[in-house]
């Protein structure tokens, strides 16, 4: 995929103009070859990310259990069955989705940007080191929302194991809820319950919603900046037209790992 805009640069300035048909078909076939060996070192990439989750989660929902069974009975006491089971199950599970979203990831991520700068500089210096020059902004943004994504979290964590430890107390007692009719206000009870987890809920999203804008407008700030000045370049003869799609899809490149790291983020977060 790093390669792809590099190739067409040379289809375009080359190949095209050239009528150079074996460059052309050559171009093509190679490209073939290289991506089935991105297939192939993909799939043992994702089976080694799953296996080391899958084997995260293992060793941690063992040593959770064995903790709690040596904890005193006045813990127990305390603590709601419902919230013991959501951690030992729910919560490593959502380690798991981390670990692996953050492997994939973060091994994407940084041969991609790292390439795609690179080329870029290759491509066309200032206007890459000027590109450069705004991922830091993309790293603040980030920051600033990660605080609140976290307390969020918590949040909703909080509610979702108080509904679950009341919903366990009423099917445990529904032979007493029905014995003195009191269905009705087990209703009510519920009804305010996830009343107030719905509010918690929604600003969850709404939150990652607002943080995906400002990063997608901070990308189109740049992408247009570039393309005017890469368009003015090709204009004035200093670059060709195959440079100038070259530069913009690695841009695209560039962003789209930052773009990832909000997705990182709200699974750490959720893996809290």
């Amino acid at each position: 995929v790093l390669l792809v805009p590099l190739f067409a640069k040379i289809v375009i300035d080359e190949a095209i103009p050239g009528k150079n048909t074996g460059l052309l078909v050559g171009l093509a076939a190679g490209l073939f070859v290289l991506q089935a060996l991105r297939f192939l070192v993909g799939y043992g990439h994702n089976y080694l990310s799953n296996y080391i989750g899958q084997r995260t989660v293992f060793d941690i929902r063992r040593a959770l259990f064995n903790h709690l069974q040596l904890l005193h009975l006045a813990f127990y006491e305390k603590k709601r069955t419902a919230s013991l089971v959501n951690r030992v199950i729910h919560d490593a599970a959502a380690i798991q989705q981390f670990i692996n979203t953050a492997f994939n990831t973060m091994a994407n991520s940084l041969v991609i940007l790292l390439m795609s700068l690179a080329i870029m500089f290759w491509l066309n210096a200032p206007l890459a080191f000027f590109c450069a020059a705004c991922l830091p902004v993309y790293f603040v943004v980030v920051r600033s929302f990660r605080s609140r994504l976290a307390a969020g979290h918590h949040e909703v964590k909080q509610r979702q194991s108080l509904l679950a430890g009341k919903l366990g107390e009423t099917f445990a007692g529904i032979r007493v809820v029905k014995s003195f009719a009191q269905e009705d206000h087990e209703r009510k009870r519920f009804v305010l319950t996830i009343k107030d987890n719905f509010y918690s809920e929604l600003a969850l999203p709404l939150l990652g919603m607002r943080m995906q804008n400002a990063l997608g407008l901070m990308f189109f700030f740049v992408y247009c900046t570039s393309m005017v000045v890469m368009g003015m370049t090709a204009i004035g003869g200093g670059t060709t037209i195959g440079g100038y799609v070259a530069f913009t899809a690695y841009l695209w490149m560039l962003f789209g790992p930052i773009e990832q790291l909000s997705v990182l983020l709200q699974a750490s977060t959720n893996a809290r």
